[in-house]
């Protein structure tokens, strides 16, 4: 197997070269490649050579080293939006914006939906409908 050609972390084993999306694994049709947590917990692909044809799909689906270059002279756009309210940003992790939508979703009749942690890595889900006590 000669993987001199390849750029993809489950070739390389720099973990530079990937993100732990799994991107790979999901696009390889011969399922010649398993996400393995390593020692700190993290997911990286793991390659069976015995499975793998040496197609590059792995290469070209990687969002770390695939090819880039289509999208390179693409222009591309980022917002950012808070709220003048004072007692909004000051309390909140997203600058404000979150309550600003939840209160005009609400009072469209619509749902919002959103997490807490109840303990260390357990989340609670729930949902509202109509405006809690504790949003301003």
């Amino acid at each position: 197997m000669d993987i001199s050609r390849h750029k993809c972390y489950v070739f390389t084993k720099h973990k530079d070269t990937c993100s732990g999306c799994g991107a790979c694994k999901q696009a390889c049709k011969f399922h010649a490649i398993s996400m393995i947590s390593d020692n700190e917990g993290f997911l990286f692909p793991v390659l069976n050579k015995d499975k793998c044809i040496e197609c590059g799909t792995c290469d070209k689906i990687c969002p770390c080293v695939g090819n880039k270059k289509e999208n390179a002279t693409q222009e591309q756009s980022c917002y950012i939006a808070t709220t003048k309210r004072k007692d909004y940003y000051q309390e909140s992790a997203s600058i404000g914006i979150c309550t600003m939508v939840s209160k005009y979703i609400i009072s469209n009749g619509g749902y919002v939906f959103g997490e807490h942690h109840v303990k260390l890595l357990v989340l609670s889900l729930s949902y509202v409908r109509n405006m809690p006590i504790f949003i301003l």
